[in-house]
């Protein structure tokens, strides 16, 4: 069973307890509600950040077109195209852009642990 994408706590806290039961008639150990509902919401959290970056997603590909026009610029050679390595550092660069821009249309917030990447350090 999901949570469905339920953030009201009551209805979390129902689908728990009718999984409780389900497991108590199996003569299974029951769940640990307080972990449960963290779990629930921390999965709602995600859903909540991949519609937000769906709403940028129009801008990836243009993204990384720029990323690999710089390092072309920068390496001098017109042909240069990302190995494996070099691909995933463009998407982790690509990544933090989109989510700078999700941060600053207040889509997301600063301390969100979702914003771990392209978060500065200072």
């Amino acid at each position: 069973m999901s949570f469905c994408g339920m953030t009201n706590p009551y209805d979390a806290l129902m689908e728990i307890e009718a999984r409780n039961a389900l497991r108590a008639s199996a003569q299974l150990p029951r769940l640990d509600v307080e972990k449960e509902l963290e779990s629930a919401f921390a999965n709602e959290r995600i859903r909540e950040y991949h519609r937000a970056l769906a709403q940028f997603e129009h801008c990836r590909r243009p993204l990384q077109q720029k990323y690999i026009a710089r390092v072309r610029r920068l390496r001098g050679d017109p042909d240069w195209r990302p190995n494996a390595v070099e691909g995933w550092g463009m998407n982790v660069h690509v990544q933090a852009v989109l989510n700078r821009l999700l941060l600053k249309a207040g889509l997301i917030d600063k301390d969100d642990p979702l914003m771990v990447i392209g978060r500065r350090r200072r």
